[in-house]
């Protein structure tokens, strides 16, 4: 009798317990290490210990929980007491942040007028237990019942916001506590459409943040926020919440991915707008880009407006700010390091100062540049000293660094008050980002040579301003 019908019936077997247990492995994989995936932020362990810095406002607070305390950074709000409240937001952050390192979104709103409160997760940071959404959920609630006892807030005025998986853990609270209106900046639909997208199956999720069916129920207001380049969570998360959500209004960020850090500007804009329409602040036509009042002090002449000075893809884009030119002298700056300490010009006295401004480190273009400056870094010597200069938070140029292993080059941020990009003209009117441009300053400060670059998706010309650095020892 042949065995050729047995041999394939043994292969046929073999195969197909292959193709079973291949995705099973995978899955159990998935399943076992998820919490790990979704809260990576609890190996973080830099600046765990970090108090609010003392030039801020802010006070630390925890709540307790069954498995420890929990910490929260409150920030009172501008000009608020019990004699004057005012609204508040529950911020939540992403999953691989800290309070300690991403405080300035809590900063700019108590800047506004608008208590706000920074919550932790369990396990991130100097908390105690280990996260999930279950444990999110409560805590939210507990710091919220925190938020509304205060004297300077009108537990009337509440909002939330959520960043990345912070948007989850806002909706998630949502559930036991009505906010005033959500915000959601680069949020999800469900972690169960990631999972599946990873070719998993959504109910092995065990903290699926399901956004999706909390704004089905929700009638507030709700403001979306999201680049059409984030490939870290898709675009369609955004179209899918806001075609949910009853309220709804989208902010669609072009070219931009995952952080909206080189948008920062016109995104505060984006929420002073929602907020004024809350009756939260006064009308935001009386404020400048930057979200903060303008002023008409006798005698001041008006921000010079240099159109088409460059391109962004092909696109005229007006810059804000008088042009340096070689022969002036650099203005004073103080801009902020990536360990939140401020930098001025003065700190570089005695050196030869290459400073490349770019639009944002998390761009291709500027990716390339600074590292080919760090590359060159190595062979100028100590007299030479090269600084990267965009409106990136701190944070995120500190991870960019980490992650690209520069560490000859200085990166600094304009994030603040946005003073520097139109001190040195290089602010893009149309953009809220700075436009791509290398000063030369000799050991006296003097502009020895200065480079525009015309399109600013190009790369300067790095030959051209090494000669000047080393003909100004």
């Amino acid at each position: 009798m042949s065995t050729k019908p047995n041999w394939r019936r043994r292969v046929f077997r073999s195969l197909l317990l292959v193709l079973l247990l291949v995705p099973l492995g995978y899955w159990a994989t998935l399943y076992v290490s998820q919490r790990g995936m979704i809260f990576p932020g609890m190996f973080k362990p830099e600046h765990r210990d970090m108090n609010p810095p003392p030039d801020i406002n802010a006070q630390v607070v925890w709540i307790d929980t069954d498995a420890g305390p929990v910490e929260g950074w409150l920030f009172p709000g501008k000009g608020r007491s019990a004699e004057n409240p005012g609204p508040a937001i529950l911020y939540a952050h992403g999953n691989f942040e800290i309070i300690q390192l991403c405080f300035q979104h809590a900063r700019w709103y108590a800047d506004h007028g608008i208590t706000t409160l920074m919550m932790e997760y369990r396990g991130y940071g100097r908390s105690a237990g280990k996260p999930s959404e279950a444990a999110a959920r409560a805590d939210g609630v507990a710091f919220y019942d925190l938020l509304a006892a205060r004297p300077e807030v009108d537990p009337q005025r509440i909002a939330f916001h959520g960043r990345s998986l912070g948007g989850g853990v806002v909706c998630a609270i949502a559930r036991d506590r009505k906010p005033d209106a959500l915000i959601l900046e680069s949020a999800f639909a469900t972690i169960r459409d990631i999972a599946v997208a990873m070719y998993a199956p959504g109910f092995l999720v065990a903290h699926p943040f399901d956004n999706h069916e909390v704004l089905a129920t929700y009638d507030g207001p709700v403001l979306l926020a999201h680049g059409n380049q984030d490939a870290v969570i898709p675009y369609k998360h955004a179209e899918r919440n806001r075609s949910t959500a009853t309220n709804a209004r989208l902010i669609t960020y072009p070219g931009i991915g995952h952080e909206l850090d080189p948008v920062h500007p016109q995104w505060h804009r984006e929420i002073l707008n929602f907020l004024a329409e809350l009756d939260w602040i006064e009308n935001p036509a009386k404020l400048n880009t930057h979200g903060n009042p303008l002023t008409n002090t006798p005698g001041d002449r008006p921000m010079t407006e240099r159109a088409a000075a460059v391109t962004l893809k092909g696109n005229p884009m007006t810059l804000l700010g008088d042009e340096l030119s070689v022969g002036d002298t650099a203005p004073a700056f103080s801009l902020v390091a990536n360990d939140m300490s401020a930098k001025t010009l003065d700190d570089y006295a005695g050196k030869v100062k290459i400073i490349s401004v770019v639009p944002s480190l998390d761009t291709a273009v500027c990716d390339v540049e600074t590292r080919r400056f760090n590359t060159e870094a190595a062979s100028l010597g100590d007299n030479i000293v090269i600084l990267t200069v965009s409106i990136d938070t701190p944070f995120a140029q500190k991870r960019w660094c980490g992650a690209a292993g520069v560490d000859k080059v200085e990166t600094l941020s304009d994030f603040k008050d946005h003073a520097f990009g139109t001190d040195y003209g290089v602010r893009i009117k149309e953009a809220g980002i700075l436009a791509r441009q290398v000063f030369v300053l000799d050991k006296n400060n003097k502009i020895v040579h200065a480079q525009l670059v015309k399109e600013v998706a190009e790369e300067p010309d790095y030959d051209a301003i090494l000669n000047a650095a080393k003909a100004a020892l």
